[in-house]
């Protein structure tokens, strides 16, 4: 893997939220300097560094957590969640976007996690509730019960016996976890 020179980690320029690829392949990195923020993709094989995301740019910040992106477990795109308020898809190493929530502009989603089948994500709104829905079609349900006064990062872990659910919908081997909501399982 090339060096990240260090003028590219000072001057006002963060760089957060670096994750290798599932399989091994690259590492995506977010990157902000003022205004202009972007997903950076930097293969491991010594190929030079590309920007991922164009238009809608990432909400980056400083990732404490679950922060503002994750990867398909097939390493095949990252969802993310976009200055916009919404969650887009980007296909890796590039590609058109696509956008997979609708909450409207008075409602913000962030902190994405994909299942390990990579059927369905799971995502806070407003750092208040917990949303779930299929990375491809179907419609965005709410898991959480309103009861938090906050809630961040979603978890998802193998389940208890392999067999568990998030309220009514099955999500097959997994199993929701968040600090906010206490020792409760969905």
């Amino acid at each position: 893997m090339a060096e990240i020179p260090v003028e590219r980690c000072i001057t006002g320029r963060d760089l957060t939220e670096p994750r290798l690829a599932p399989d091994g392949s690259c590492l995506v990195y977010a990157v902000s300097t003022g205004r202009d923020r972007a997903l950076l993709w930097q293969p491991l094989d010594g190929s030079a560094v590309r920007q991922l995301t164009a238009y809608p740019s990432p909400a980056t910040g400083r990732g404490m957590g679950g922060g503002c992106w994750c990867w398909l477990p097939d390493a095949t795109a990252v969802i993310y969640a976009a200055a916009d308020g919404e969650l887009w898809l980007q296909p890796v190493p590039g590609g058109g976007v696509r956008r997979l929530t609708f909450h409207g502009p008075q409602h913000v989603a962030a902190a994405p996690v994909v299942t390990a089948d990579g059927t369905t994500l799971v995502y806070v709104i407003d750092e208040a509730e917990v949303w779930s829905k299929p990375t491809v079609g179907g419609a965005a349900i709410r898991l959480d019960d309103g009861s938090a006064d906050f809630c961040f990062d979603p978890a998802l872990s193998p389940a208890p016996l392999g067999d568990t659910a998030l309220g009514d919908t099955a999500l097959g081997n997994t199993a929701l976890g968040d600090t906010a909501l206490g020792d409760t399982a969905l």
